[in-house]
């Protein structure tokens, strides 16, 4: 069984999640396009709410946020996301709360 965890606010991840994994996408070299997309879109939104010259609360943030990252997802074929992921899991291991990772076991 596969589980997917979404930590926003740093309670099973120690770090923040989505630019640690948009970094490992860039330094593997996958699809650079579609990351310069996709990062891009959500940086200057992110910039722009930081100005508060876009009225977004962190919910529509995140969920913009996620929307995008499962296009980025969608830029590649199943096979190669499967293995993208394991490495995804395999580098933010030593980032995971051990407290948390006990309590879901």
């Amino acid at each position: 069984m596969k589980l997917a965890i979404y930590d926003f606010d740093g309670t099973y991840v120690e770090i923040q999640t989505l630019p640690y994994l948009y970094k490992l996408w860039k330094k593997r070299g996958i699809n650079d396009k579609a990351y310069k997309k996709y990062w891009g879109k959500i940086m200057r939104r992110f910039i722009l709410n930081k100005l508060q010259l876009f009225g977004w609360d962190k919910v529509k943030m995140r969920r913009y946020a996620m929307a995008l990252t499962a296009d980025l997802f969608r830029s590649i074929s199943v096979a190669d996301l499967e293995i993208f992921l394991e490495e995804f899991y395999t580098a933010i291991k030593p980032h995971i709360s051990g407290a948390m990772k006990k309590q879901l076991h």
